[in-house]
Parts: structure tokens; sequence; C-alpha cells
């Protein structure tokens, strides 16, 4: 892992804003006659959640629809509502954070998550941090059919790089046999010379 920046960016968002905006939220809402509860803010490395939670006989439907209404309170250019997160009785308010950071991939490798899952798998894939900032991990065992999706610019070839650099770290090329396909020519050239694949980089359609 040496061989991989150490560099790990810290997150830093001032008390008073996240508080500011938390009651944005809760006086938003009280305009609409919904009662709720503030919860934990979460500070992630591109997005803050506030979370919250309803009164009883409060519908999440009236929470959602005002989508538009709290990101004008926030000031914030999108926003995204989970209503509820999933296995706890709290809605989450998502804004985008206006410092974005890079997650490294030394810093996920490194994470007890990581480790824990390396242990019963050499599969293990790092896809990053969540909302809160904590790392998140994969199996691909879990998953043999995975599709990687998104629009330009949005880090799919990053992703796929991350991926097989994790994958070519945790196994030696006795264990690991790779049969690696780029008609567009650009993606994975770099990998015709690792000893783990089973072939050169096919680029050809009919040879797929």
């Amino acid at each position: 892992l040496d061989l991989l920046d150490n560099e790990s960016a810290k997150v830093e968002t001032k008390d008073s804003f996240l508080r500011q905006n938390a009651q944005n939220i809760r006086s938003k809402l009280d305009q609409f006659d919904i009662s709720v509860q503030m919860q934990d803010v979460h500070v992630g490395p591109t997005v803050i959640q506030y979370t919250l939670k309803p009164d009883s006989g409060v519908k999440l439907s009236k929470i959602t629809n005002l989508k538009n209404d709290l990101a004008l309170a926030l000031a914030a250019k999108s926003l995204r509502i989970e209503a509820p997160i999933p296995g706890k009785s709290l809605v989450g308010i998502e804004v985008p954070a206006e410092k974005r950071i890079t997650v490294k991939l030394r810093e996920i490798m490194e994470s007890s998550e990581f480790l824990n899952s390396a242990q019963t798998s050499k599969m293990t894939l790092p896809l990053g941090r969540d909302v809160a900032g904590k790392p998140v991990v994969a199996e691909l065992s879990d998953m043999p059919h995975l599709l990687i999706a998104g629009a330009t610019n949005s880090g799919k070839s990053v992703c796929i790089n991350t991926f097989l650099c994790s994958l070519i770290y945790q196994n030696s090329p006795t264990d690991l046999k790779m049969i690696l396909v780029d008609p567009k020519q650009v993606e994975l050239k770099d990998y015709n010379n690792i000893p783990h694949l089973l072939t050169p980089v096919i680029t050809d359609p009919d040879k797929a």
C-alpha cells in the first residue's frame, strides 16, 4: 500500500453553519404546519445530511413534496430527500457540500471495514465513503453481474480502475486471472503487461 498516496483530506464545516441550516429546515417545515425534531448532521466528502424525526401523524409525502421550498430555504442548487432513511425512523435531507473532498484509495483499503471484509473475501471492492463519511466496501462475489453507469465525467473510469487495482492488491497472479475487454481502446491499455491477464487486453469486438 505504500505505493499509494497516503494523504486523506478532512472535511471541515463550521458548526454555526450546520446549526443555522438545521434551523432553516425546521422553520420552513413549520410554515407548512409540519412539526419535526432535528437530529444528527452527517458531513460526508461531497454531501451534508441533515436528519429529522417527524411527529407522529405527519405524512412523509408532505415533506418530500416540499423539496423545492427546502432547497430555497437552504440556498442549495439541488437537494435530495431520503424518506425514510433505510433502517431508521428518520428522514434525511442531503445537500451538496460547498467543498468536495477527494476520497483516496489507500485510506479506504486501510480502513477496518475493508480489512475485515478482505479476511473472508479476496474480491473486496472499495466503493468510497457514505454521506456520513464512513468507508463503504462490497464483495464482488455477491454481485457477479455488475453494471457501472453514469453520465460523462461522473467517475465510471475511476471506479473501474479502483476496482481493478484493489483486486490486484489482494490477489497474486496464480490466484486471479482476468480477461479485460476494451473496444474503445482508451480505458484499460495500461494493464497490458500485468501478470494477472489471461490474454492481452481485447480491443477487437469479434475477438471478444
